[in-house]
């Protein structure tokens, strides 16, 4: 079954809905930029140091880092695959820090870590869990008010917009018909000239040329043909 993340809410998220792949837990805290403090070798450096920390390390082992978003999981592929495909897909600016944080867990150290951290999530999600309910509560009732309000406006803009709208193709259509009528016309004694006018620099019969291009087609409908 696929474990649900969430991430602390925002003071403008919606109550009650799942949020972005953050847990809801003091990791979202932590996600916050941190100066770099670590004195970092160079790329060819990290990666002969990492490739060392790895040797004899077998798939399944615990390592921590193997990926920018997870703290620790098990190694599912050779070490060197990982080194390898940091070193040829990752940003060089990131490689020398991935390489350096990149390691097999020691011994021990995973239950050692997780007794320690347990009782630690525990207590704060006993504190957050009312915390988050006490945001529900008062969030809930923003966003009723919100909603009231919005669908109000709504309903107000499309009452107003409609005739509005309306009017406007009943203007615009008149104006459409009047154009075309003195155009029309125009655009055929247009073309009489013009289609006599290249008759005089082109001599082959049954030329394609319209006016625009050689395709005999109209540009609206060339344009169409190009998509």
């Amino acid at each position: 079954m696929t474990k649900q993340f969430w991430r602390n809410p925002g003071p403008y998220d919606p109550p009650g809905q799942p949020l972005d792949g953050r847990m809801r837990a003091p990791y979202h805290e932590k996600g916050k930029e941190k100066k770099l403090k670590l004195k970092l070798k160079s790329i060819a450096e990290e990666a002969n140091a990492c490739w060392k920390a790895f040797k004899n390390i077998a798939i399944g082992s615990n390592v921590v880092h193997c990926h920018h978003s997870r703290e620790y999981e098990t190694l599912e592929e050779p070490a060197e695959n990982r080194i390898s495909y940091i070193l040829s897909n990752k940003p060089k600016r990131e490689q020398a820090l991935r390489l350096r944080l990149f390691r097999p867990v020691k011994g021990s150290a995973l239950a050692e870590y997780k007794k320690v951290k347990g009782p630690a999530l525990v207590e704060y999600e006993k504190v957050e869990g009312p915390a988050l309910a006490e945001h529900e509560k008062v969030a809930g009732s923003a966003w009723a008010e919100y909603k009231k309000v919005t669908d109000l406006a709504w309903a107000e803009y499309k009452k107003v917009a409609g005739p509005a709208l309306a009017e406007y193709k009943k203007v615009a259509g008149s104006a459409l018909v009047e154009y075309e009528k003195v155009k029309g016309p125009a655009l055929v004694e247009y073309e009489k000239v013009t289609g006599l006018a290249h008759s005089l620099i082109c001599k082959t019969k049954g030329c394609t040329w319209n006016g625009v291009n050689i395709s005999g087609l109209s540009p609206k409908t060339l344009r169409k043909c190009r998509l």
